[in-house]
């Protein structure tokens, strides 16, 4: 008798949009010039954002700034990239932040965004990126 052959095909729903930012600034001072620019108040989380590594079996670490918008209904997270010589999106090593906008799908307003954020000082490049195409984004969850 031939055996059957069944394959899982799944794909994970983000309900976030991501852009990376490139900027030679530290954490604080970029998110600084962000909240000036964008009119918010982002505050850094005492506790980091964790991610378990499990080729190399340890859990990584990266500082967080958060920010929830009761008006838009909206959750922006900012997060290093490249922390203690982790990455967290290793797709894009040459990112320095991840700017994390979860529950925001008006699209034009996103748009808005994307060009306060460029329009930043302190920022030398915006990139949009898709979760879906980035295997990296599989491995963590913004909700945990």
């Amino acid at each position: 008798m031939k055996k059957k052959k069944i394959t899982l095909d799944y794909s994970i729903d983000h309900d976030y949009y991501l852009i990376g930012i490139c900027s030679h600034f530290s954490d604080y001072r970029l998110i600084w010039s962000l909240n000036s620019a964008l009119d918010t108040k982002f505050f850094k989380r005492s506790e980091p954002f964790k991610v378990n590594n499990y080729k190399k079996k340890k859990e990584m670490i990266f500082p967080l700034y958060y920010y929830e918008d009761l008006i838009d209904h909206s959750t922006y997270y900012v997060i290093k990239n490249n922390f203690a010589s982790n990455t967290l999106i290793s797709e894009f090593p040459k990112i320095d932040y991840l700017f994390f906008v979860q529950n925001h799908f008006n699209e034009k307003l996103y748009k808005e965004l994307l060009n306060k954020i460029k329009e930043c000082s302190d920022v030398l490049g915006v990139f949009e990126l898709n979760p879906s195409e980035l295997i990296s984004t599989q491995t963590f969850d913004l909700n945990s």
